[in-house]
């Protein structure tokens, strides 16, 4: 049967609905896993997902994340977690769902393309079921931030299968275009999609009949390309020309050893981890000449026969853009998502040679090496359950990472596990002594334990080597500011200002100290509007201005001032206990027994607030 004439037959949606079933059992643990790494900035704390915004993710790449620098233009896949965010606000498991489903759809069409592409029915199923089950793809599908390779996957795929099909129907090439599109809006990585369709016709040998069929498809999908780089062309000029993480020649040498990092990866998965111990290569080095030699021979083993050859460029197609971009990252698992659709279509062909010739023994080998991946990837299902035991397993792995040993850090520091989270912190720093981010969260452990003394040691160190460390030295303000030396707490917050903006933090922190010092309550009220202008919008900012106010004189601003902070933080002592002071002077005797009544409700057994409350209530009966 001809690729272009190939149907959707009974046997082929039997075969795509049984790996749809296999890879929604097999991963349903990830159901019950949490949020990860990534997934705080650009998900949880994400305040644009909502579906106002829908217009405005095609427009505005800094919608992307809540960070600024997070910058990237992916409308589509801000979409489907717009959608998660209604299904199930803050709450996991939709998100995870979504990602169930399209690596289960990416199966089935993978069973589909692969016999589109001249492979027998049993070597496509066999590299369907190796797609399905991998545990190298199993971040892609476990971490909800990689739904970008899965959705970009998607639509390469499909757009792939399409245009082989070579079909003249209007619906059919539409589809082929909108495949094309929608797999550009999920990653730019998808615009090597073109060339993988390319190389798919050019193993067939009734390509010049197709050409002309396709010429409408192939200048609509040229005009996409055209508007997609136009839109982004900011983020690839700061990417590769004016602010690239690293020059060419060591890229390009880094990832050449990547290339054999991925395929012994692929082989033998058993190291696979969020974090690996991989290193920048300046030059040619013996690991980059080995790599790019082995890499050498297997295209010129690949060369002789097809599927090897289309499966050798489909896998460098794949990860042609991570190889000539400069990424922070050095290499990702979830970076071999679409790739490993060339890997394992050459290795089902080999095993499946094997069996062609007679041997059982090559049926008790895919058997056992299937249920051995299999298991391997459920291992892994279980590391993805939560941003500790990914971080552990990291840090085990890869114990001279810095990134793995801090990361598990601020996850066992974020789960109360002080003795744990300290010891790993002074890993990291042992592994480098004055990094900021490492010694920062150490000293802001120690804060929150109230080990002021080792905090301030924390925060000094780092600013005798990095005096602009913003965080650093707001969190320094803070120790001074809780102890009450009020105005070296004040000389740190009118320093930081000058190395970085606070967002109205360290203006608000000014004004709270120009109330304790009864400073002129015009000059507290200028601080505090300085603040609201620069971003402040905590229940802090609204008390503070209820109290200035209140100095003032300004009764009925300050009431309201005090009702937004209730509209924050509708169980507030502190707030409410003010609110009652405000009545009290206003003479509103009902209303400030309601108020101190409340305080007493809201404030802990122990909170000084409390007993005034109590104290104030009784005067009032």
């Amino acid at each position: 049967m001809s690729k272009s004439t190939l149907s959707i037959d009974g046997n082929l949606r039997r075969g795509a609905l049984l790996l749809a079933l296999l890879v929604c059992v097999l991963y349903q643990g990830t159901i019950r896993s949490g949020f990860q790494y990534d997934d705080f900035h650009s998900i949880v704390r994400n305040p644009h997902l909502i579906p106002a915004n829908v217009g405005q993710f095609f427009l505005d790449p800094g919608l992307f994340s809540v960070n600024p620098e997070s910058t990237m233009y992916r409308p589509l896949l801000l979409i489907t977690f717009t959608l998660n965010r209604w299904m199930s606000g803050d709450e996991p498991w939709s998100y995870h769902l979504a990602n169930v489903l399209l690596h289960a759809g990416n199966a089935a069409i993978i069973l589909w393309l692969l016999r589109l592409l001249g492979l027998t029915a049993g070597t496509s199923a066999l590299a369907a079921t190796l797609f399905a089950i991998h545990p190298i793809n199993s971040e892609a599908v476990a971490y909800v931030s990689s739904r970008s390779e899965l959705l970009a996957s998607l639509g390469m795929f499909l757009f792939c299968g399409l245009a082989l099909t070579c079909s003249t129907r209007w619906t059919h090439r539409l589809a082929t275009v909108v495949a094309m599109g929608a797999a550009l809006l999920s990653k730019s990585v998808a615009i090597v999609a073109p060339v993988l369709a390319i190389v798919g016709l050019a193993s067939d040998a009734g390509v010049r009949a197709k050409v002309r069929s396709l010429l409408p498809v192939g200048s609509a999908v040229v005009a996409i390309v055209v508007v997609y780089l136009f839109a982004i062309r900011s983020l690839v000029t700061r990417a590769v020309v004016d602010s690239p993480v690293r020059d060419m020649v060591p890229q390009l040498a880094t990832q050449t050893k990547a290339l054999g990092y991925y395929i012994w990866l692929t082989v033998m998965p058993i190291r696979l981890s969020v974090e690996h111990q991989f290193l920048v290569s300046r030059d040619l080095d013996p690991t980059v000449a080995m790599g790019g030699a082995f890499l050498l021979s297997l295209v010129l083993v690949a060369w002789r026969a097809h599927p090897w050859r289309w499966g050798v460029a489909w896998w460098l197609i794949c990860l042609l853009p991570t190889i000539v971009v400069p990424l922070i990252v050095l290499v990702n698992e979830h970076r071999l998502y679409a790739a490993s659709v060339g890997g394992f279509a050459m290795i089902a062909t080999a095993i499946q040679s094997q069996r062609s010739e007679g041997r059982p023994v090559a049926v008790i080998l895919i058997a056992a090496y299937t249920i051995m991946l299999a298991l391997l990837t459920v291992g892994r299902i279980e590391v993805w359950q939560s941003e500790r035991s990914v971080w552990e397993d990291a840090a085990t792995k890869a114990p001279a990472s810095l990134k793995a040993q801090l990361r598990w850090a601020d996850a066992l520091a974020f789960k109360g596990d002080v003795e744990l989270a300290e010891a790993a912190y002074l890993r990291a720093l042992a592994l480098r002594s004055h990094h900021p981010a490492t010694r920062n969260n150490l000293g802001r452990m120690y804060l929150v334990q109230g080990r002021w003394d080792e905090a301030q040691t924390q925060f000094g160190l780092l600013l005798n080597v990095s005096p602009d460390n913003v965080p650093a030295r707001m969190n320094l303000a803070q120790i001074l500011f809780r102890q009450g030396r009020l105005d070296e707490a004040r000389v740190q917050y009118e320093a930081v200002m000058a190395y970085g903006t606070t967002h109205g933090r360290a203006q608000l922190r000014i004004a709270q100290i120009g109330l304790r010092q009864d400073s002129p309550a015009a000059q507290v009220l200028r601080w505090l509007e300085q603040a609201e202008a620069a971003g402040e919008t905590s229940v802090d900012l609204h008390v503070s201005r209820g109290i200035v106010l209140r100095r003032l004189g300004r009764g009925e601003a300050a009431l309201a001032a005090y009702r937004a902070a209730l509209a924050k933080a509708p169980a507030s002592a502190d707030v409410w206990y003010n609110l009652g002071n405000l009545y009290v002077e206003q003479e509103n005797r009902t209303e400030a027994v309601q108020a101190f009544t409340r305080a007493i409700e809201c404030a802990a057994e122990d909170d000084v607030i409390r007993q005034s409350a109590i104290d104030r209530l009784r005067a009032l009966k």
